[in-house]
């Protein structure tokens, strides 16, 4: 079986400006696709730590990971969405 974890930064664009993530202009929110597998769940802790908005889905969502990233604030979905 082969695993793809993908993340998915979304920053809304401001009236007059274009579509760039750069350090001076950086997103607001992140979501993760696979979210509950230790790397993606240590870059969601990481990414709620500098301020951004986590959100996250995975096919499994369960303790300890689960747990974990719920109790940092991070919004858990079941299935990939």
């Amino acid at each position: 079986m082969r695993s793809v974890a993908v993340a998915i930064i979304h920053r809304p664009p401001a009236a007059n400006s274009e579509r760039d993530v750069t350090p001076a202009n950086p997103p607001e929110r992140l979501h993760i696709l696979g979210i509950c597998g230790t790397f993606m769940g240590g870059i969601a802790a990481l990414a709620q730590a500098q301020g951004l908005r986590v959100s996250g889905s995975d096919a499994n969502v369960y303790p300890p990971m689960s747990t974990q990233l719920t109790s940092l604030g991070i919004e858990l979905m079941e299935g990939y969405r």
